[in-house]
């Protein structure tokens, strides 16, 4: 019998469709949920064949190959990479990071220095028990942001940020595998992750049970799961202004 490779992936609400496909595929992969930056240390450290990793790791990485047609974008509102503050954006001073992801992270400083054009005090701290106070303003990604929407008086959208300067959607997070995988695997894996995206409809229903928001319309319209040429196009952009930014 032939050893299953095991993949790792983010263990947020975006990535269901992902997980769906790959349930029907338990006979060849292990699944491993892990937020985006312990999923880079975990393919890192070889204890998986293949991960869904932050874009910024990716480009940090010696001998990973990107493979698949998939990953988790977006093409304007993301909806889950968000800075919250209660002052206007040209008067932040101060970010705290949810520094889940160093792509989020990355993002937020590309978004703050090239397009704010404002110079800002980071600080790294769990953003979930967070009080901001006067210039200050807070990075959350992921599922939490649900948690927060409507509680502060601005809602800084990356995504949106990035599409309105740019005209290119964003990629935050791409699958990796430490070999190059066979065409044939490759096939394999963008037909599972396509069966799972046909499956929204049924995950919607049954992630109701645990979050009562629109579902749907995150999954279809706030999340892009096929990267494209302008997808490609976004990696290239991203890559040259934080190699400039250095």
């Amino acid at each position: 019998m032939e050893k299953k490779k095991k993949i790792v992936l983010v263990d947020y609400f975006n990535t269901e469709p992902f997980l769906a496909g790959l349930r029907t595929v338990v006979d060849k992969y292990e699944i491993i949920g892990k937020i985006p930056a312990e999923c880079t240390s975990y393919f890192n450290a070889k204890k998986a064949d293949i991960g869904l990793v932050p874009v910024a790791s990716f480009f940090e990485m010696e001998a990973a190959h990107m493979i698949t047609d998939y990953g988790i974008g977006c093409d304007g509102t993301v909806r889950t990479v968000v800075l919250f503050s209660n002052t206007p954006k040209t008067e932040i001073r101060k970010i705290y990071l949810d520094d889940h992801s160093r792509t989020s992270v990355q993002l937020c400083r590309i978004v703050a220095k090239r397009f704010w054009d404002i110079d800002v005090e980071y600080v790294r701290t769990d953003v979930s028990q967070i009080s901001l106070g006067k210039n200050e303003a807070v990075l959350m990604i992921g599922d939490k942001v649900f948690d927060h929407e409507g509680c502060y008086a601005y809602t800084y959208d990356l995504g949106e940020e990035w599409k309105e300067e740019t005209g290119l959607p964003f990629v935050f997070a791409v699958w990796v595998s430490h070999k190059k995988v066979s065409q044939l695997e490759e096939q394999g894996l963008n037909a599972v992750f396509d069966k799972g995206l046909q499956q929204i409809p049924n995950l919607v229903q049954d992630l109701k049970k645990q979050k009562d928001m629109d579902l749907q319309s995150y999954f279809e319209k706030n999340i892009v799961y096929r990267i494209g040429d302008e997808g490609r196009k976004a990696i290239a952009l991203f890559k040259s202004l934080l190699i400039s930014s250095n």
